[in-house]
């Protein structure tokens, strides 16, 4: 028991330390960032989010501080990422707009969600969990007093209350389950450099274009992506960035 008591102590202690200084690091972000040093203040968020840190604050104040210093791939992808775990997030999505804008002022960007889509999936997927459980309850519970129930006007009630939980807890559970794959966004990546050429095709997608990875081929360092357009294309790894 007490060696397991100390074990956690000290993974406190090791989580603390790493807080304070995410914190810290963090500190000095905004710091660099209010003094104009937007390349330090970028490389001082990028620190924190390759530590593994969820930390959504940091994502976004790394794409603000590259939009300034005029690295807009690596903003738009910053931004992207915001909008994972944020999809309703107003401000990131204007951000985008701004960034694609100064790349080439004739091209307007549309995010892929709708209004409503955004709001759903802002919701956390384990709270459409709990509100499923809920209705399935709430389900059981009117099969079961219809069933004893000799009453017509009872009967009714229960049968609408029945069709209304089964209809609520299958739209709950749908609702959940592509807001768990949103956040799961893994298989899509920026092309955060500019004016770069697809190696066998020698199409140029334009800087903060969104992919879907397909397969990583031989050599390794190349991959297949298609763009929102259908189009299948080669890139070297180091021109995206994987969201």
């Amino acid at each position: 028991m007490k060696g397991h008591l100390k074990h956690i102590v000290a993974f406190s202690i090791i989580l603390f330390a790493f807080s304070t200084n995410s914190l810290a690091t963090f500190a000095d972000g905004i710091k660099a960032f209010e003094e104009a040093e937007f390349k330090t203040a970028a490389k001082k968020f990028d620190s924190i989010i390759t530590s593994g840190t969820n930390d959504v604050s940091a994502v976004f104040n790394f794409g603000l501080s590259n939009m300034k210093a005029k690295n807009y791939g690596k903003a738009i992808w910053a931004f992207e990422k915001v909008l994972i775990a944020q999809p309703n997030d107003v401000e990131a999505k204007e951000l985008i707009r701004e960034c694609f804008f100064n790349i080439d002022s004739n091209f307007y960007w549309e995010y892929r969600l709708s209004g409503f889509q955004s709001s759903m999936y802002s919701i956390s997927s384990n709270l459409w969990a709990i509100l499923s459980i809920l209705l399935s309850f709430i389900l059981a519970l009117s099969i079961v007093f219809f069933r004893k129930n000799s009453t017509t006007g009872n009967r009714r009630l229960f049968l609408i209350s029945g069709f209304f939980s089964a209809l609520f807890f299958l739209l709950f559970i749908t609702i959940g389950y592509f807001s768990k794959e949103h956040k799961q966004f893994g298989n899509y990546a920026i092309i955060t450099k500019k004016n770069v050429k697809s190696l066998h095709e020698k199409t140029v997608l334009i800087q903060g274009s969104l992919v879907e990875i397909l397969t990583t081929e031989i050599p390794s360092d190349e991959i297949r992506v298609e763009t929102i357009d259908g189009e299948i294309l080669t890139y070297l790894q180091k021109d995206l960035d994987f969201i």
